[in-house]
């Protein structure tokens, strides 16, 4: 069973990353947590019973050292670093780690769909190498985090954050031709926190490697968003129209996020190939209802407030 692995975590500090350490560092293992920290990257939020081990990319040493007698390692890296996880192969591979987590939390996708968006090739590119060299490696995929989908700013074109619960516009426009019957998976932060404890101390890295994990909380439609914001508000949502050929074209000049809504509409956005594949456990899920009335979903928001994410879809609603 997995509370008898040693597990290390690589990239600590994330909106996520943060909840899951404390979580797993709560949780009784046989081992204590240990987290890789680059130099100088802040530790002072890190649970008191954790083992820290520093490193640099460019330090073979310090990253073996790190390793040595690590049974999983899980990333948290994030967008700007993904790459450097190739550097992780040979250090792997020499301190004897049974498993690794490649940095995901978020959707699979096809090599087509792969070609011109960066952040997904990064990840296609890294899983090859993984193969080429025979590192066992599990994915674990979300999907979308709610925060991100129902109340991030560049996906709200309110001004005053404060009145979101009457004023959401999330999903009020339909990225699709057929938005009504894609489901979309939505997991909150605590949801995917509690499925990566489940999965972590109930499997050993023999049970979960080369397997495609998704984690299944909340799967609306654009009809069933509408209607529980509707019903909280009194009145409907503002809509606007786009078209999955459009996001598509838009996502071949390499826009994750036209890619992201692409697969919203063409009802491919789903943490995993089949429900098969979604890891069962005992959690509270939330409803779609309890979210809408929250504002914000989460704190700290999953994507600060910015000029441009305030105006991302200002050309949807110009009032």
């Amino acid at each position: 069973m997995g509370v008898a692995d040693k597990i290390a975590i690589i990239g600590h500090n994330g909106w996520v990353a943060s909840h899951i350490i404390r979580a797993l560092a709560a949780h009784p293992f046989h081992q204590p947590l240990r987290i890789l920290a680059r130099q100088g990257s802040s530790i002072a939020q890190l649970p008191s019973n954790v083992e820290v081990f520093h490193y640099a990319w460019d330090d073979y040493t310090a990253l073996h050292n790190a390793l040595r007698g690590v049974d999983i390692l899980i990333s948290f890296l994030g967008h700007e670093v993904l790459k450097e996880q190739a550097k992780l192969i040979r250090p792997m591979q020499e301190a004897g780690v049974k498993l690794f987590v490649p940095s995901d939390l978020a959707l699979p996708y096809t090599d087509e769909e792969r070609t011109n968006v960066q952040v997904p090739r990064d990840k296609g590119e890294l899983e090859q190498e993984l193969k080429a060299n025979e590192i066992p490696f599990v994915v674990i995929c979300i999907g979308n985090f709610t925060s991100f989908a129902l109340d991030s700013p560049c996906v709200i074109p309110e001004r005053d954050y404060s009145q979101l619960a009457n004023e959401v516009q999330i999903h009020g426009r339909r990225y699709a031709e057929q938005p009504h019957r894609s489901r979309w998976q939505k997991p909150t932060r605590d949801y995917v926190t509690a499925g990566f404890v489940s999965i972590f101390s109930q499997a050993g890295p023999s049970e979960l490697a080369g397997r495609l994990i998704g984690l299944n909380e909340l799967r609306p439609t654009t009809l069933e968003i509408e209607q529980a914001m509707a019903k909280q508000s009194g009145r409907q949502p503002q809509v606007s129209n786009e078209t999955v050929e459009n996001m598509a074209r838009e996502a071949q000049q390499g826009r994750l996020d036209a890619l992201v809504r692409k697969k919203m509409g063409d009802g491919s956005h789903t943490a995993v190939r089949s429900m098969d594949e979604v890891w069962q456990f005992d959690s509270t899920k939330t409803c779609l209802e309890e979210l809408i009335r929250r504002s914000p979903i989460d704190d700290p928001p999953y994507i600060a407030q910015s000029d441009g994410t305030l105006h991302f879809l200002d050309k949807y609603f110009q009032s």
